[in-house]
């Protein structure tokens, strides 16, 4: 039996693996905590977050939905759902999602969801007015600013994704690509220096 110290150092180092970009160690140790404590929220959630890196899509469903039970204020299973849902039936995604953001527009996730969506399907125009939207309502959440910059960027309007990729950097966290970010960061710099 798991005792609650060696549950927290699981948990920690889970979430470790997943800020290295280790899902499948990160979901073998929250496994590991859930075995001995079934509703642990925060296994829960890393759980469904590791497994929707790997592209688990189904499983990835089934733990967000469990961690939205144990702990349903949770926007980062709300936002799961809504990614996995605009990634795997992208034909009805739009109309929920902008069902969702109409009756819920001061939804961060439900926004940053919407304005990917749009972003995947090339429609960067679009995707500003919901990713502005998400950005402003969670200032605090580097993928907001991430996915943003990345919006600006694909829009053409290079000082203003400099400043939101600077951000996303600042704010940090898990879920934004760091490497990738400091590369197009170098990029943008030498293009707007010239």
């Amino acid at each position: 039996m798991l005792v609650r110290s060696e549950a927290q150092r699981h948990l920690q180092n889970a979430w470790t693996a997943l800020g290295q970009g280790d899902a499948v160690r990160a979901q073998a140790l929250y496994q590991q905590v859930l075995t001995e404590r079934p509703d642990d929220p925060d296994a829960t959630l890393g759980l469904a977050v590791s497994l929707h890196r790997q592209r688990q899509l189904g499983p990835a469903w089934t733990a967000y939905q469990r961690s939205l039970h144990l702990w349903p204020d949770n926007e980062t299973a709300r936002t799961g759902l809504l990614s996995i849902l605009s990634e795997s039936d992208p034909a009805t995604a739009e109309s929920r999602l902008q069902e969702w953001v109409q009756t819920r527009p001061r939804d961060a996730a439900a926004q940053s969801a919407l304005g990917n969506l749009l972003g995947r399907q090339g429609r960067w125009a679009d995707a500003l007015g919901p990713l502005t939207l998400a950005q402003s309502l969670a200032p605090e959440r580097a993928a907001h600013a991430y996915n943003l910059a990345v919006a600006l960027d694909q829009a053409r309007r290079y000082p203003e994704a400099l400043r939101m990729y600077r951000m996303a950097l600042q704010i940090g966290g898990t879920g934004i690509p760091v490497k990738a970010i400091e590369h197009r960061l170098d990029d943008l710099q030498e293009q707007l220096a010239r």
